[in-house]
């Protein structure tokens, strides 16, 4: 089975690209979706969570307030350090027994979609990363738009992760996101026909 990374700064499109993945019958790992899994109310993990962060990151259902966790921890290094080291093993975990059981059932190709996939190491489990990019000021836009963040607090966001520049040096193919769906879909399409 081969394994292909999926992976871009916040607000590039990545999941739109998963989306079009999806609908050619390929199987994505969302390790987004994962993480928010193993931070659900009750879990282990977000009992660690509010250990370290407080009660202030809990909703009334005593569900984690994704917003004010980030407030928190973007920013602030040594913040996000803890959170990632707190959930990265449970994340991986999951993650290695979806490609285990998508492994026993015959895939080809999977895609394993993370948005910080140099970051935390993952493209290890990856045997070539496409990379999805867009303008920094359409990327900023998008942010605030999606999340009604401040200026400010999506620089922030965008500046906490690896720059763009540097994963483009690192990855095999470079989907950019800037323009119209359909451009990125014949790229996509591209970068398909060379991995198939």
């Amino acid at each position: 089975m081969k394994v292909v990374g999926l992976t871009g700064g916040i607000a590039t499109g990545k999941s739109e690209i998963a989306t079009l993945l999806r609908k050619r019958g390929f199987p994505v790992i969302d390790a987004d979706q994962i993480a928010r899994d193993v931070v659900a109310a009750g879990s282990p993990i977000l009992a660690q969570l509010v250990h370290h962060f407080g009660p202030a990151i809990l909703l009334p259902d005593g569900s984690l307030n994704r917003p004010k966790l980030g407030e928190i921890v973007f920013g602030h290094p040594k913040r996000l350090q803890t959170l990632n080291q707190l959930t990265h093993s449970a994340i991986i975990a999951r993650i290695q027994q979806q490609m285990t059981q998508l492994e026993r059932e015959g895939a080809k190709l999977v895609f394993l979609e993370v948005p910080l996939l140099y970051e935390t190491g993952m493209d290890r489990f990856c045997e070539a990363v496409i990379l999805v990019t867009a303008n920094p000021e359409l990327q900023l836009e998008r942010l605030k738009a999606r999340s009604g963040l401040s200026d400010e607090a999506a620089r922030a966001r965008i500046v906490s992760q690896m720059p763009q520049e540097k994963k483009s040096t690192l990855a095999e193919h470079i989907l950019d996101n800037s323009g119209h769906i359909l451009q990125a879909e014949t790229r996509l399409n591209e970068i398909l026909r060379e991995l198939v």
